[in-house]
This record gives C-alpha cells, structure tokens and sequence, in this order.
C-alpha cells in the first residue's frame, strides 16, 4: 500500500546521530505507558462495559493495525522515504488492558535491535490503555510518542473502536 503522511525527519536523525544510545525504547506497552515523559496523552470514558472494549481491541486490532507503509519523510529540505512496518499486540494484567503499535524500518533499526536498543519489533509509537471503572464504564487512554507516531487514522479508529461506534479498519489516506 503506498501513501504519503508526513512524519518529522526527527527519527532519522535521532537515529542516525547516535543519539539512541541514550534513550530508553520501552521494552513494552506497559513501560511506555508509566513513562509520562515520553508521550502526550488522550483520556476519556466510555459506556462500554470493560470486557466489550477489550473483546472489539482483540478481534480488530490483528487485522487493522499490522501494515506496512510507504512512507514520504519530509521537513526542512530534508527528505527520505521507506517501508514502515507497524505491529500492534493486546496484553492485558489483572485491572487493565493494553493495545500497543510499535513501528519498524528494517534499514534504520537493525543496528539498535542487534544493539539491544529497540525491541525487536520496533518502537512503541502508539499505547491505548482500557481500565474498567464501573459495570458499564471504561477509561481509555490513547498516547502517543511525542516525536513520531503512528498514522493519525490508527488513534483515530481505537477512539471510535473504544466508544462502539466503528468496526472497521482505518483507510489510511
């Protein structure tokens, strides 16, 4: 599938600069989501009981959110485009359930992967998390890394996934 979002030239150069050395890449969307540093962070409720939203997240999240992208990297003269790959995962604990996205450019992160720098699948850029509040209630937290992302239509699609309104997969433009 090729598209054209742009994405800041950030990564690149984070990555390219050595800079990764001295960055924590989350082992996991559980880590990501205690380190309020590395994200911004969407919360609201819906009247959903807990179970539905975890069940509608484990059902779509498979099929909708595993792409791979060609990407068109462009900002201040800098340009690169690639294949992006993005491999989403549902894990829940004891009180909460976590959907996280963790993207990969197979040319950019091989290094760091061997390195133990990044996990192998990539870096966490998207992490929802769902916690039951009441019968008919869940919270829902959507964050997203503060210097690169997912494509916006992925939150946009577990925004509508969580409140019961949507259940198809995001057309990413």
């Amino acid at each position: 599938m090729n598209i054209k979002f742009l994405l800041t030239g950030l990564l690149v150069a984070f990555l390219s600069s050595g800079c990764a050395t001295k960055m924590n890449f989350h082992k996991s969307p559980v880590e990501f989501a205690s380190d309020s540093s590395s994200h911004k962070t969407e919360k609201f409720i819906v009247n959903r009981p807990y179970q539905d939203v975890v069940d509608t997240y484990k059902r779509l999240t498979p099929k909708c959110l595993n792409k791979a992208l060609q990407v068109e990297v462009a900002r201040r003269g800098y340009s690169d485009n690639g294949i992006y790959y993005f491999k989403s995962s549902v894990k829940s604990t004891q009180d909460r359930t976590y959907l996280g996205v963790q993207m990969l450019r197979h040319d950019m992160f091989d290094k760091y992967i061997k390195q133990g720098l990044i996990p192998k699948d990539g870096v966490y850029v998207l992490v929802t998390e769902a916690k039951p509040i009441s019968a008919n209630q869940t919270q829902i937290k959507i964050m997203t890394r503060n210097w690169i992302s997912a494509p916006s239509e992925f939150n946009d699609a577990i925004r509508s996934w969580s409140k019961g309104e949507f259940e198809g997969c995001p057309v990413i433009k």
